[in-house]
């Protein structure tokens, strides 16, 4: 874990990212928010939320779908830390009734997280999907390395047992789009940096939990 305190931290001193220009793209961010998580009064969790689109050549048919969903790294008492990924799909053309994908993975250029996925379960909102995964070294580097180079997180799903991953970025900086001003869209150039630091102080959090101290 000292690895990735020590990535955060060359992270956080190195980031300067520019507003992304909004133009005319098969995937999009519509929204993004970093938030701590708080359980019994204390700090114990960093969360995304999120809700992106993304033409569906994969199980759509080309269709526009919307994503939405959050990815959240929890640090508890006496428990392993864990993150949990949850996502639901509805298309352009049925707003209404969203679709539980069958996997979804963190994308890391060339590498997914599948091999520190524990389980994966139906959320309390209908059409959603909650997996759960260590807190290994491909999670962990999911969730930095990208946001560090590019500003973003790429999550990859698969519907209906297929085996073909769909994949889309969350841009972090993304507060807000504006479909019909694209200029006046929500741009929060701190995200990243808040992300990263979020994430360096959950895991001074644990590692004090595995000291005892």
């Amino acid at each position: 874990m000292s690895r990735y305190l020590q990535l955060i931290c060359a992270g956080i001193c190195s980031l300067t990212l520019r507003s992304a220009d909004i133009a005319a793209s098969d995937e999009i961010t519509i929204s993004s928010e970093v938030t701590p998580t708080f359980m019994g009064g204390e700090f114990r969790g960093c969360s995304v939320n999120f809700e992106a689109a993304r033409r569906d050549a994969e199980y759509g048919s080309g269709k526009l779908a919307y994503i939405s969903g959050s990815i959240n790294v929890y640090a508890l008492p006496e428990k392993v830390p864990a993150v949990m990924l949850k996502l639901g799909i509805r298309y352009e053309d049925d707003p209404v009734r969203y679709l539980a994908p069958s996997e979804l993975y963190l994308i890391n250029g060339y590498k997914t997280n599948k091999s520190e996925f524990v389980r994966t379960m139906d959320a309390e909102q209908t059409g959603f999907k909650l997996s759960v995964y260590e807190f290994g070294n491909e999670t962990i580097a999911a969730l930095i390395e990208p946001v560090i180079s590019e500003a973003q997180i790429t999550v990859g799903y698969t519907l209906d047992d297929g085996q073909l991953l769909a994949k889309f970025p969350i841009d972090l900086r993304m507060r807000n789009l504006n479909f019909s001003k694209a200029e006046e869209s929500t741009i929060d150039e701190q995200a990243p940096r808040t992300w990263l630091n979020c994430l360096n102080e959950l895991f001074s959090v644990a590692m004090r939990d595995l000291s005892g101290q």
